[in-house]
């Protein structure tokens, strides 16, 4: 049994449907919108009719159970007729008290046979709701019923079969969200069922009991709801269930019947007019025949008459009144961009404001940008930007100014440029460290000395191609080209040859002096 139970209440998570259903006499809660908004006859919605306000609610329904009593011979028919009305009264705007009866009428003829007659009438339903639906869209509730019910042909209830229950209910309104005509309604509670207790009564039989469903148990009940509302009709669409539990531990839940019944209704709502609604409605069963009994009608139609009471609109006449233009408001935002670090003034930075209706605005070349026309002493948050700097989010309150306003500093922090990373050692040919220069020939770059114990060097240089000279006193010069990519690391080791002493100077020999001559 457990895993009888189970298993369908995975199968309503798995479909998202476990929403807080009253089952047949469940219809009469429905609040008639004082919008015409809501179509759904199963599922309740988060619509308050408002303060001051009531609604009275009729709603007739047609039953059609073929071959009731054994479907595998085929035969008898069986017809319910019920009747539900209803008065739901406002308790302000976040409240709704409803208070209700039904009757039933059933024709029971087995083929060949005389037609048999059931009456049932005079249960009490009474209903609280207690919720709200934000200008949003968004709507929740709190809401519970008791049900005292009444025996066959008897109108005075029986107090130990009173049961009631209670629920929880979400309604998302896409009209108001997103302009979009799409309502969605969902409700998940749990109901405790007495009604069992009727068949102490003497005048039962065991049909009679069939009939009118005595062998009820506990059940957690559920349904989603989706509608579409226009100005005079809203057509819906509704999937609902009823979970039966075995509260009584009698190792059976409504004497083999299919348990736990699935329903898919469809309808429409007609709005002609302001405060007056009519539903037309159509349920399918979902669920399996059982051998031997029908527990749920195979399916039934339905008809809801409501009116809502809703005050009515003055007359308002209109007389042309001369305005005069509003006065221009008179705050204002004075903003000037500098660099944190050399306290310069940042032309071309960005100030975005949150608030969509205001827009950008740019500094110029002195770094101020102004908005006007504000509201005084208001609060707005923008975002300045600038290339180069990092994103600052800031405040600013709109000042009163006669002829000049107050300037707001913002410092925007430099971003840090990309580097790269250059490093190695310069030796000798015979491996000795060497102290020689780095001379880049391309960019700005500072010329880099090399440590003259180790012969070593490093330093942080801009990514893109390089060429460089490295050189040493008695040495000679070498020049290396490389490309050095962002966050890279570049290795460089040189070996310098010596430069060889140059030739002496070949010496001429001075010519022979003249020879002597004899006077």
């Amino acid at each position: 049994m457990k895993q009888h139970v189970y298993s369908h209440i995975s199968g309503v998570i798995f479909l998202m449907v476990l929403l807080y259903h009253y089952a047949a006499p469940g219809a009469m809660f429905l609040s008639p919108s004082d919008k015409g908004l809501s179509g759904v006859v199963h599922v309740l919605t988060a619509d308050n009719i408002g303060a001051g306000n009531w609604a009275l609610r009729t709603t007739f329904e047609y039953i059609n159970y073929r071959d009731f009593y054994n479907p595998n011979l085929q035969n008898n028919r069986f017809r319910l007729f019920d009747t539900y009305f209803s008065f739901v009264t406002a308790l302000g705007n976040v409240g709704e008290l409803t208070l209700g009866t039904s009757a039933r009428v059933a024709k029971f003829q087995a083929l060949g046979g005389s037609p048999a007659y059931f009456t049932s009438g005079g249960d009490i339903h009474v209903g609280l709701k207690m919720g709200y639906m934000t200008g949003t869209g968004f709507g929740m509730a709190l809401y519970g019923r008791g049900d005292f019910v009444s025996g066959l042909d008897d109108l005075t209830y029986d107090i130990r079969a009173f049961s009631g229950g209670g629920g929880l209910l979400i309604s998302l309104d896409f009209l108001k969200m997103k302009d979009v005509p799409l309502r969605f309604h969902l409700n998940i509670g749990y109901y405790h069922n007495r009604r069992e207790h009727l068949m102490n009564a003497g005048y039962y039989t065991g049909f009679a009991d069939y009939v009118y469903s005595i062998f009820h148990d506990d059940a957690v009940d559920g349904g989603v709801a989706l509608e579409v509302p226009t100005k005079y009709a809203t057509p819906f669409v509704e999937y609902w269930t009823h979970q039966i539990i075995d509260a009584d531990n009698d190792g059976d839940t409504n004497n083999n019947y299919d348990d736990s019944p699935q329903y898919l209704s469809l309808g429409v709502r007609m709005t002609p007019f302001r405060g007056f609604a009519v539903d037309v409605f159509y349920d399918q069963c979902l669920s399996q025949k059982i051998i031997f009994f029908y527990r749920y009608p195979p399916w039934k139609v339905g008809l809801g008459i409501s009116y809502t009471f809703l005050p009515r609109i003055p007359k308002v006449e209109y007389v042309t009144v001369k305005a005069k233009p509003p006065e221009k408001p008179k705050g204002m935002i004075m903003i000037k961009v500098i660099d944190k670090k050399t306290k310069e003034p940042i032309k071309d930075a960005v100030i975005r404001f949150e608030k969509r209706s205001l827009p950008a605005i740019v500094t110029n070349g002195k770094g101020l940008a102004r908005i006007a026309e504000l509201p005084p002493a208001n609060q707005y948050k923008a975002e300045i930007y600038a290339p180069g700097y990092k994103r600052v989010v800031a405040r600013f309150i709109s000042k009163k100014y006669k002829g000049k306003a107050k300037v707001s500093v913002v410092p925007l922090r430099p971003l840090k440029p990309p580097t790269a990373v250059l490093m190695g050692a310069v030796f000798s040919e015979t491996g000795k460290p060497l102290a020689a220069t780095i001379k880049f020939q391309t960019g700005g770059i500072k010329p880099i000395v090399t440590n003259p114990v180790s012969g070593g060097f490093r330093s942080e240089i801009p990514p893109g191609k390089h060429v460089v000279e490295i050189s040493a006193m008695g040495y000679q010069p070498v020049t290396k080209e490389f490309v050095a990519d962002k966050d890279s690391v570049i290795y460089l080791d040189i070996i310098l040859t010596k430069l060889k002493p140059p030739k002496p100077p070949r010496l001429r020999r001075p010519p022979a002096p003249p020879p002597l001559r004899s006077r």
